[in-house]
C-alpha cells in the first residue's frame, strides 16, 4: 500500500525512516516530516550522517525516541565494497572499530 506525506499523519508505528536527503549539510534547518508525525514512533532512522544529528533526529530525541543516524550504514557499505573490490572477507567487528574510530574524530 502506498502512503503519501498526507496520509502518514493518521499512521503510527515502531520506527520511521527518513530516506530522502531533505536534512543534509547545508541545508540543516529542514525536515521531511512534523515532530507531531515524528512522534507517532518509538524509534527515528535517518540516513543521513552529515550532520551525526538532523533536524530529524533531533526532533525524535526531544520526543524521547530511539535515534540512529546512517553513518553505520556508510561504514558497512564502504566495507562491503572493499570486499568486492579486494576478494576478502572481513569481520564484521571491522564496522565497529571503524564506527568508535569515527565517532571519536568527528
Amino acid at each position: 500500500k502506498f502512503i503519501d506525506y498526507d496520509g502518514l499523519a493518521a499512521l503510527t508505528g515502531d520506527v520511521i525512516v527518513n530516506c530522502t536527503p531533505v536534512g543534509m549539510y547545508p541545508k540543516v534547518n529542514a525536515a521531511p516530516v512534523t515532530p507531531e508525525e515524528i512522534s507517532n514512533f518509538d524509534a527515528a532512522v535517518d540516513l543521513i550522517y552529515n550532520p551525526k544529528q538532523t533536524l530529524f533526529l533531533k526532533q525524535a530525541a526531544e520526543a524521547k525516541m530511539q535515534t540512529v543516524n546512517g553513518l553505520f550504514m556508510l561504514v558497512a557499505q564502504a566495507v562491503a565494497a572493499q570486499e568486492i573490490w579486494q576478494g576478502k572477507k572481513y569481520d564484521s567487528e571491522l564496522i565497529v572499530k571503524i564506527m568508535q574510530d569515527l565517532e571519536q574524530t568527528i
